[in-house]
């Protein structure tokens, strides 16, 4: 993972999702299913740079508490259902990101939300709702599934604001496990190096620096 996809990560992980960072997309070798594809399919071996999902009960008593929540994220914290997201990192301000039906549908498949069936379908609708200004969740009675970019604040434009169900500023990122970091600062300097990524260790040192 590179410093986008890592702190994109902790984000999600401090606002009570289980993250799955760099989710493999095997080249698909198989000529029925290039052809179920409908013709959008990937030719090389891919990743999708982040999966998490949520349940609706998740607590901890440090840090892990409705107070703690990044609220931006909206309905895909007010959910009563589960949660699942596919997450898109750009650290660049290049090449505007897109996220194909293919990577979607496998995508929510390997969440395991939903039935195979409706995999299909919740990548149906989350590709063809792509630039129409609906910032689209697909949900069931089981389940929700969004997309997210996270990118640099100056990339963040109306269009990108279109394709994704939400778009989070990687500084915002940042300024979050900041705050969080800072908030329970005594508990997490102390188990720094219980944490196990370098960067988190560091931000958990820093938050017990003094003013």
């Amino acid at each position: 993972m590179n410093y986008g996809e890592r702190l994109a990560s902790w984000y999600f992980r401090l606002n009570g999702f289980i993250p799955m960072p760099d989710f493999v997309l095997h080249h698909l070798k198989s000529h029925r299913v290039m052809e179920n594809e409908r013709g959008n399919h990937d030719q090389r071996h891919a990743d999708v740079d982040l999966l998490a999902v949520r349940f609706p009960h998740v607590f901890e008593e440090v840090g892990g508490q409705p107070k703690d929540w990044d609220r931006s994220l909206g309905a895909l914290l007010d959910s009563t259902r589960p949660v699942g997201v596919i997450v898109e990192v750009k650290t660049s301000v290049t090449a505007r990101p897109t996220l194909r039906r293919q990577r979607l549908r496998r995508s929510i498949q390997r969440i395991g939300l939903v039935d195979q069936a409706t995999a299909h379908e919740a990548a149906d609708f989350l590709h063809a709702s792509q630039g129409d200004g609906l910032h689209p969740v697909f949900a069931t009675p089981q389940a929700v599934v969004g997309t997210v970019l996270v990118c640099p604040q100056k990339r963040i434009n109306q269009a990108l604001l279109a394709d994704y169900t939400h778009v989070i500023g990687l500084e915002d990122c940042l300024k979050f496990i900041r705050r969080r970091m800072k908030k329970y600062a005594t508990e997490k300097e102390a188990s720094r190096l219980m944490f196990p990524d370098e960067l988190i260790q560091f931000l958990a040192w820093e938050a017990g620096l003094p003013e």
